[in-house]
């Protein structure tokens, strides 16, 4: 049996991995790193009935957080009406600054875990037209970025 080296040295000279070398190379340019703290001890447990939201938002420099608690007055009682469950919110993530100027480090103003009861639930509500009206101009002038990915988990027996 070959070493692993010499096979993994095989490998990379084999043209057709040769030819998808750069389709590889730039996929992993969007790899991207974030460290992140938990002021308090918070435990999540994720069920398999709910969706998560792990979101990633950048505060607009012209007074973000200001906007930020606006939008979170307003928005609260819509969330709570739009004739589903309210989301809860289940962990927030202080980001730890890294000093490096690295594009790959991520590194959004806060950082966080939403439950949603169903998987449209979101949608139903940005869609709402009070949140339209009330609340979507908030969070747009409150934040210059938000990253959101909704997973629905599913645990093996």
């Amino acid at each position: 049996m070959a070493k692993p080296s010499c096979a993994k040295a095989r490998f990379e000279k084999d043209a057709r991995f040769q030819a998808v070398l750069p389709i590889r190379n730039d996929a992993l340019e969007f790899i991207t790193f974030g460290h992140y703290q938990v002021a308090k001890n918070t435990s999540v447990k994720f069920r398999e009935n709910k969706t998560y939201e792990f979101f990633g938002a950048w505060l607009n420099p012209n007074n973000g957080q200001q906007k930020l608690q606006q939008y979170f007055k307003v928005s609260t009682p819509i969330k709570q009406n739009y004739g589903r469950p309210a989301p809860v919110f289940k962990a927030s993530f202080d980001v730890i600054k890294e000093s490096s100027d690295d594009k790959n480090v991520y590194q959004p103003h806060m950082a966080g875990i939403v439950e949603w009861d169903k998987i449209d639930d979101f949608f139903q509500l940005i869609n709402s037209q009070a949140f339209k009206e009330q609340a979507a101009p908030l969070m747009a002038s409150a934040l210059s970025r938000i990253d959101m990915l909704h997973a629905k988990l599913v645990f093996k027996n």
